[in-house]
């Protein structure tokens, strides 16, 4: 059986990510920043690659608690990173030219005092070009990843956060 969390939780699809974060922006500009919140970002899953890696980017202060955490629930089929730096993260995918405290929707979270946690597997030969599309996508990977990423929230305690 499946039981639900013991926290509140809010699916939040954004958009205008790419022209300036506008979703997110004006979305965590309506959020109590009293209460504990925590940003989960899902960005560039399932692209094909030949060993998967499914990096988990966060903040200084929250990585140590987000690398326990991947530890408990670890997985053959998908490799799981953790880091908090972007230089790291570049040396992880073999790129230079990504600033991944700034690359996505979680930075809209950060910028306002929101912990996050950006999951991705990286760069792909397809970001924004005509071949992005739904072929690209690896749908194996994608469903194995999100499922992982489902097993991580539910098993989440905010109070480590």
């Amino acid at each position: 059986t499946v039981r639900p969390p013991n926290f509140n939780g809010a699916l939040v699809a954004v958009d205008a990510e790419e022209n300036g974060l506008h979703g997110s922006q004006f979305y965590d500009s309506t959020l109590d920043t009293s209460l504990p919140l925590l940003n989960i970002n899902l960005d560039m899953l399932g692209v094909k690659k030949r060993q998967p890696t499914l990096y988990a980017f966060t903040s200084r202060q929250q990585k140590q608690v987000v690398n326990n955490q991947t530890n408990l629930l670890a997985t053959n089929s998908i490799n799981i990173k953790v880091t908090s730096s972007t230089y790291h993260m570049n040396r992880l995918i073999k790129n230079n030219r990504i600033d991944w405290r700034k690359a996505s929707d979680h930075y809209s979270f950060a910028k306002a005092g929101i912990g996050y946690i950006y999951f991705g597997m990286g760069d792909d030969k397809h970001h924004h070009k005509l071949s992005d599309d739904f072929a690209s996508i690896d749908q194996t990977m994608y469903l194995e990843t999100v499922l992982y990423i489902e097993k991580f929230i539910r098993k989440l305690d905010f109070a480590d956060f």
